[in-house]
């Protein structure tokens, strides 16, 4: 699957070229046409906003929470809301990608790939934020 061109993208792939080269007795390259490597560029570099700390932390409360809860399976992710930075992203039972055979769920990262419905996300934050204008007697 190849990512649009639109946004980040495009900047992020860099510019491959192909080129011609010499090679020696054993194979390798010797020379290669410099002209075409000219054009060659790297993408821009990619800054990581994970917080190791923090990271940590949510790892940590997740794992007592689902063990008091009793769930299965949870996930927590931690964002600074006024730039949209990841702080923290995490799941339990741990992502691992690189596994090609068992539960799906097992190589995906559910907290970013499970759509879930806005409104009923929305209604506990909507709550907390009415919170402190409420009246009471």
């Amino acid at each position: 699957m190849k990512a649009s061109s639109s946004g980040k993208n495009s900047s992020l792939e860099g510019k491959v070229v192909s080129v011609r080269a010499v090679r020696d007795a054993l194979g390798r390259p010797a020379f290669i046409d410099v002209q075409a490597a000219r054009h060659a560029r790297d993408g821009e570099a990619v800054m990581l906003t994970i917080d190791n700390s923090l990271q940590f932390s949510a790892e940590e409360e997740l794992r007592e929470s689902m063990r008091k809860t009793g769930a299965r399976a949870g996930s927590v992710i931690a964002m600074n809301a006024t730039t949209g930075e990841i702080l923290a992203n995490g799941q339990h039972p741990e992502l691992q990608p690189q596994r090609s055979r068992g539960a799906v769920d097992r190589r995906r990262n559910r907290a970013v790939t499970m759509v879930t419905n806005a409104g009923s996300t929305i209604k506990p934050i909507l709550m907390a934020s009415a919170l402190p204008w409420l009246e009471t007697d």
